[in-house]
């Protein structure tokens, strides 16, 4: 039987990412650690979160190892973005200025060139 043990002050940590972790998938992970330092089996588990029971012996595994950092997913590789700094701040400053059509304003700086 795998099983975590837990200080007050982990406990207490992992309550709030269970609650606030950015991700579903940290929100996840900080309960069944939290769940596994209660007792709960890794059969228990797996069928709590529908994930195979390998997955949920790693995430317990990358707990003492990792603590925090243990329960985010690493980076993972993607195709680079269309639009450079420049646009994206761009497209961000239209978006927070009240326009009542923004694609027309959108469009027009397109065609000046400003959106690549």
């Amino acid at each position: 039987m795998k099983q975590v043990t837990l200080s007050q002050a982990e406990r207490e940590t992992l309550r709030q990412m269970h609650k606030n972790a950015g991700t579903h998938r940290e929100r996840q992970r900080a309960h069944a650690v939290l769940l596994s330092a209660k007792g709960y089996r890794l059969d228990q588990l797996s069928d709590i979160f529908e994930a195979d029971r390998d997955t949920i012996s790693r995430w317990l595994d990358d707990w003492p190892e990792g603590g925090m950092a243990g329960r985010s997913d690493a980076p993972k590789p993607g195709r680079p973005g269309k639009l450079n700094d420049a646009a994206q701040t761009l497209i961000i400053q239209s978006l927070q200025t009240p326009a009542p059509n923004l694609k027309p304003l959108l469009q027009e700086r397109l065609k000046k060139g400003a959106l690549r």
